[in-house]
């Protein structure tokens, strides 16, 4: 459907877009400019019409617009909120997951959760 469509666009463009800029940052208003060049390259597998530019997937937004600095700040955050177990590994990877799809930035649920993993992490190696 288009709005799966639309989302799976947004993953692939901005890591893609982000690996064309050999990992620099890209800022904000170069990605309409790599999403044209992209849906050629992709030969219209991305068939939705984009209406808009924002990048809708959170790990691709900080991976295209802070290049190899989004993927330092990403990295720390998942080793901040980890620890060395089972459990953990598999929230991390969900994490990752959810936040891989089509939640903005600045959805402040996003920094709420890390708040509180954080927070657990935190708590319990301190008793």
């Amino acid at each position: 459907d288009a709005s799966m469509n639309e989302r799976l666009q947004h993953i692939v463009f901005s890591i893609h877009g982000a690996f064309l800029n050999y990992l620099t940052p890209g800022g904000f208003d170069t990605f309409a400019y790599h999403q044209d060049y992209l849906i050629n390259f992709y030969n219209n597998y991305f068939w939705y019409d984009r209406d808009s530019i924002k990048i809708t997937s959170w790990i691709g937004d900080w991976i295209y617009q802070l290049g190899v600095f989004g993927i330092i700040v990403i990295l720390y955050l998942f080793k901040l909120i980890g620890d060395k177990s089972y459990k953990n590994l598999l929230e991390r990877l969900l994490l990752f997951i959810l936040l891989l799809s089509g939640i903005p930035v600045a959805f402040p649920l996003i920094a709420m959760i890390f708040a509180l993993l954080t927070f657990k992490k935190v708590s319990t190696t301190d008793i």
